[in-house]
């Protein structure tokens, strides 16, 4: 995160990205799938994880950005096998950058983006 901030130029300190919660589900095929299509699977098992960053901000961590995915495996028949969906992504405008956020530099987009492509190149 801070590498790729700091090509870009944008300093966000004290910033700490936590998995929150990771739980393992399973997404059940409706009957509708699964009379349309032969051997459709019954389920679809995933990992589904919430994901936030947080700021150190006068000694408290304020929370600015929210995301929460759905991991599927190897384990995981097709067509979900070794996917990820972001089902949802949120952020607030807590997040303090050097040099401030502003309609012209965008540098919370930039510190946004920089979470999610690294979550995606470890996921």
């Amino acid at each position: 995160l801070q590498a790729e901030l700091t090509n870009s130029g944008v300093v966000a300190s004290d910033v700490t990205v936590r998995v929150v919660t990771q739980k393992s589900c399973v997404f059940r095929a409706s009957a509708g799938l699964k009379q349309r299509y032969e051997e459709y699977p019954d389920g679809f098992p995933y990992l589904s994880k919430v994901i936030f960053a947080f700021q150190a901000i006068e000694g408290r961590d304020v929370c600015f950005f929210g995301m929460y995915v759905q991991e599927y495996g190897a384990q995981c028949p097709q067509p979900n096998t070794n996917r990820v969906y972001i089902s949802y992504l949120d952020s607030a405008r807590h997040l303090r950058t050097t040099p401030p956020d502003s309609a012209a530099l965008r540098t919370r987009s930039l510190v946004y983006h920089a979470i999610v492509n690294g979550y995606l190149k470890q996921a």
